[in-house]
């Protein structure tokens, strides 16, 4: 009979705790509602992404020099999605030509070396028209306007930007990311790269002639996709080159102007310097940038 109690009370026990876990699980609609008004969420504070007109006209005298820009990421774990029908609420599409592509194919064939493999594929011997190279964020209207893909299909939270493609839509060789704080470099497969804090200096007074720049812009890209990864490794932990920190993930400070080398093979290989000007309540930082060289396309040897 004892027996029988202790199982019978084990039995309702198990039970009970089953009832809790299912009534504490959410329902699908639940599950859906709060999807909906993350996207809601999200979609509102995409619209900062695109600097504001009156941002623009703060730093203009600055941004009518080639190859800058003025952007903002919002930190990954607040806004991040798992899939695009998350972020966007609708199935994906096939993707045409972007308009970066149909803007490069007015400017003539890029600088990948004759001869390898680009980054789609196929000899470049003669090169294709879409590795062309865009001379200043301005030419994108899309971007600076706040309409167009970048706005609209901001995939991972707006926590992504490419200085190659300016746009945010992770997957087109994303150079920056911001999360919990960090700015990181490296992203995908076997793409790596650096970052450098210099302190609160001028954007304007970084060049390729500065001394920190010189040792970002000599460093020379491995070829096989081992010592790829080991330098991935090697950044990871981090190095100091005559007393600079160099590492692919570093605090974000207000104030503060950083030098970026990121190398996204088959795609871009860009070295940045950029500076946190404005930091709102919520961590998003508003980053006034500059690309100081673009060099021909990584390749990994096959």
């Amino acid at each position: 009979m004892r027996k029988l109690y202790v199982a019978t009370t084990l039995l309702c026990a198990v039970l009970l705790a089953s009832l809790t876990v299912f009534a504490q699980t959410p329902s699908r609609a639940d599950q859906k509602k709060a999807a909906e008004a993350r996207r809601a969420e999200f979609k509102k504070k995409a619209r900062t992404l695109v600097a504001s007109k009156q941002d623009r006209a703060r730093y203009a005298d600055f941004l009518k020099s080639p190859n800058t820009g003025l952007i903002r990421l919002l930190p990954r774990e607040k806004y991040i999605f798992e899939s695009y029908e998350e972020a966007t609420g609708r199935s994906a599409q096939p993707v045409g030509p972007t308009l970066f592509e149909r803007k490069i194919n007015q400017e003539g064939p890029g600088r990948t070396l004759p001869g390898t493999v680009g980054p789609r594929g196929g000899s470049t011997s003669n090169p294709s028209p879409n590795e062309g190279v865009l001379t200043n964020l301005r030419d994108v209207p899309s971007i600076n306007s706040g309409t167009g893909q970048n706005r609209r299909h901001a995939r991972d939270g707006g926590a992504y930007y490419s200085f190659d493609r300016l746009t945010h839509a992770y997957g087109y060789g994303s150079d920056l990311s911001l999360e919990q704080g960090l700015f990181n470099v490296g992203h995908a497969g076997a793409d790596y790269g650096f970052l450098a804090n210099l302190g609160d200096v001028p954007l304007e007074s970084i060049t390729l002639d500065t001394a920190q720049t010189k040792l970002f812009a000599t460093y020379i890209p491995v070829r096989k996709e081992s010592d790829a990864r080991e330098e991935y490794r090697r950044f990871q932990q981090g190095v100091s080159i005559d007393g600079l920190l160099v590492k692919s993930r570093l605090p974000m400070r207000l104030h503060s102007t950083y030098l970026l080398r990121s190398i996204n093979y088959g795609d871009s290989d860009l070295l940045v310097a950029f500076r946190v000007v404005e930091l709102d309540a919520e961590g998003t930082p508003l980053i006034l940038w500059k690309r100081l060289k673009r060099y021909l396309t990584p390749l990994l040897a096959r």
